[in-house]
């Protein structure tokens, strides 16, 4: 200011010398609003930076924070390479469909973690004893599985400690309950018994955990219209639908202002991102098209469609009845950014495909936007 006001002086003093007595607070006010233009039309990307990043090794458990994140043609390298899957028959007669904390919210508070120089995977829950997993040693058979509408092969650990455990754990018992479908939200559901009949489980429970195929041998592409230019395609894990899922902080705490003062506040826990991201206004993200962390670039395929499971407190594994999903349906329901979007769904956070195979990120990235979308008037 102190710089802009001498130069605005010299020049007032030149133009206007009737006036001198007031040049210098005439100019400190044009230098004071020339100034607060710029720095309104500043970009987001001079101050976005990324504050946290996390994987889940086992789809719908809890997440491990890292500062570093290794990225590969699937992601975060060990995100969401195990999941559990239920070996029943279904209503639709498939078997050995994916199940998450939609249907049993408990499984949120499932932790896994690493030892023996990541040669064992352990689980840990309250009330269970830790659950030890030798990934080098353990049998495995390669099956298909199900999530959402695609079917691919993994690998199935055919340990029966590992589903007693999480049968256990979550109280699922062969032939006394099941899944009718992965999208059900209900946490006890029943069912009959054609629905319960087992291919696979025996006399053990009817949950077993399941391994992606090594690098390479994976191949579970995500939808085409979301595509960026790979040579191959890019491939997907056990993730819903996209490698990546970034949040914004600011719409975080702008989300807890908006809902009712008797509903709990939500943390990034509640929407299970990889990459966490402050320093812009809320909802700034919806129209990042293409982003630089670091050195790898992004595409924004699409916001990120949430279901129930951001009710679930990922503390306690308890459901509330209605918040915040109510909220972001009120708020969160338009069509945004260009985007096209389906009746009656809410979306919070953005989902993210990485442009190359291979880099990392790290904590306190900065985030550069390089091409927004439209926006709709």
């Amino acid at each position: 200011v102190m710089i802009m006001s001498s130069i605005v002086v010299l020049a007032l003093e030149e133009s206007l010398p009737d006036l001198h007595y007031m040049v210098p607070l005439i100019a400190v006010v044009l230098s004071s609003f020339l100034i607060l233009g710029v720095w309104k039309n500043r970009g987001p990307s001079e101050k976005a930076r990324v504050t946290g990043l996390i994987y889940y090794p086992v789809k719908s458990c809890a997440g491990i924070v890292i500062d570093e994140a290794k990225i590969d043609e699937l992601g975060i390298v060990g995100d969401r390479q195990f999941m559990f899957i239920d070996q029943r028959v279904g209503s639709d007669g498939q078997r050995n469909r994916f199940i998450t904390s939609r249907q049993y919210p408990r499984m949120m508070l499932v932790q896994p973690s690493f030892v023996d120089d990541g040669r064992c995977l352990c689980l840990d829950a309250p009330g269970m004893p830790r659950l030890k997993i030798s990934l080098t040693d353990v049998r495995t058979a390669t099956e298909n599985v199900q999530v959402w509408g695609d079917r691919f092969d993994a690998d199935v650990l055919l340990d029966n400690k590992i589903g007693d455990w999480i049968s256990s754990y979550l109280n699922v018992k062969d032939n006394k309950a099941s899944l009718s479908s992965s999208s059900s939200s209900s946490s006890d559901s029943k069912s009959s018994a054609s629905e319960s009949k087992t291919s696979g489980a025996g006399a053990h429970g009817p949950i077993r955990l399941v391994r992606l195929l090594p690098r390479g041998q994976h191949r579970r592409p995500i939808a085409e219209k979301y595509e960026v230019d790979h040579e191959d395609g890019v491939q997907v894990g056990f993730a819903d639908g996209f490698p990546f899922l970034a949040v914004n902080e600011n719409s975080i705490r702008k989300l807890n202002e908006l809902t009712p003062k008797d509903a709990p506040n939500v943390s990034w826990a509640n929407f299970r991102p990889n990459i966490l991201v402050s320093g812009v206004d809320a909802w700034a993200e919806d129209n990042w098209k293409t982003i630089r962390i670091g050195g790898m670039l992004f595409h924004n395929a699409k916001p990120c469609t949430r279901c129930s499971m951001p009710n679930i407190n990922p503390e306690t594994g308890e459901r509330h009845p209605s918040e915040p999903q109510k909220t972001l349906r009120r708020l969160r329901s338009d069509t945004r950014a260009g985007y096209r979007t389906r009746p009656n769904a809410c979306y919070f956070g953005i989902n993210l495909v990485q442009h190359s195979k291979q880099g990392a990120i790290y904590v306190a990235d900065v985030i550069e936007v390089l091409e927004r979308f439209p926006v709709k008037n």
